[in-house]
């Protein structure tokens, strides 16, 4: 028993994915499948038209990049993909649908017959936002500090390293801050645990207030935290280190209906090429937030080689 064309386009048209075909120059010639009722589809957009016709510059020229990568390889690509409402310039009763990001996971397969003169590829797409989603959740969760929302140790350590590989390789500045609250114990004793909680909430929020998205800030442990700043030369972080220390110092801490003083104290260093390891940066921060305590706390210093003395 063999299957007739007509049973198997209507075998194929039955997939809940979307089933695409593309030529080499980005036009897609027709989709099967997308039984599955998402609230957009990219694919009821796509069929008929060029990539650049309904995508913007760079997203177009992702989709024509893993078209030609495909049939360059001769082999099957899988990428996962993210359309937003800003990637599609096409005014579509469809594309308005898409009311936020939505997560795609591609498998392209290249073609050996030519369709119009053109290598092609397959191109079915699986719609995985809940799993994108799950899966970014269970990612924040492993590295993130349940209490204050900062990254944990084990996040930071990641990044140093890779911060480290990076200035090794092609020689970026990266500085680090260690950040410690001044007797934070004091407050603890005498407001509470409650309140000291409340106290290392609120001075995450004021350090995040002065970091770009690209830095890193970690809570270390108890009421000591680290702040990564990629492309940041010393004499830079030790700016951005002051003006965290003087917006802790002037901000009204409240908690549990108290006003609580609160300083910190913070130690500077950068990423060296002397330095064998990640560790030695984090050493000399340290070493300077110990300086920066024994001489009175509320303050920021670089780091000097006398410190570790």
């Amino acid at each position: 028993m063999h299957l007739s064309t007509p049973q198997l386009l209507e075998i194929v048209a039955a997939f809940p994915d979307s089933t695409l075909v593309f030529t080499e120059d980005g036009y897609c010639i027709a989709h099967l499948g997308d039984q599955e009722a998402h609230e957009f589809s990219s694919s009821r957009l796509l069929t008929g038209r060029f990539v650049s016709d309904v995508f913007c510059e760079e997203k177009a020229k992702w989709f024509l990049q893993q078209i030609r990568n495909s049939i360059f390889e001769q082999r099957l690509r899988v990428s996962e993909y993210a359309i937003s409402p800003e990637d599609i310039r096409l005014p579509n009763c469809e594309s308005a649908k898409l009311e936020r990001e939505q997560w795609f996971e591609a498998r392209i397969l290249p073609l050996n017959s030519f369709i119009d003169g053109q290598r092609a590829v397959v191109w079915a797409a699986r719609n995985i936002n809940e799993r994108y989603k799950l899966e970014q959740q269970l990612r924040r969760l492993s590295e993130t500090d349940e209490l204050t929302g900062a990254f944990n140790r084990r996040r930071f350590f990641e990044s140093l390293a890779s911060q480290y590989r990076t200035f090794h390789r092609h020689f970026l500045d990266c500085s680090l801050i260690m950040l410690d609250i001044d007797n934070f114990k004091r407050i603890n004793d005498q407001y509470g645990h409650p309140c000291g909680d409340r106290v290392l909430k609120q001075v995450y929020q004021q350090m995040c207030a002065h970091l770009r998205e690209a830095d890193i800030c970690a809570r270390m442990g108890g009421e000591e935290f680290a702040i990564l700043l990629p492309n940041t030369k010393t004499n830079d972080a030790l700016h951005t280190a002051e003006r965290i220390r003087q917006a802790i110092e002037q901000h009204q801490f409240t908690a549990l209906q108290r006003q609580v003083d609160v300083t910190v104290s913070l130690g500077v260093s950068s990423i060296a090429v002397s330095d064998s390891n990640s560790d030695s940066v984090l050493q000399r921060a340290d070493d300077a937030l110990y300086q920066a305590k024994k001489t009175g706390r509320n303050q920021a210093l670089q780091f000097h080689e006398q410190f570790s003395i």
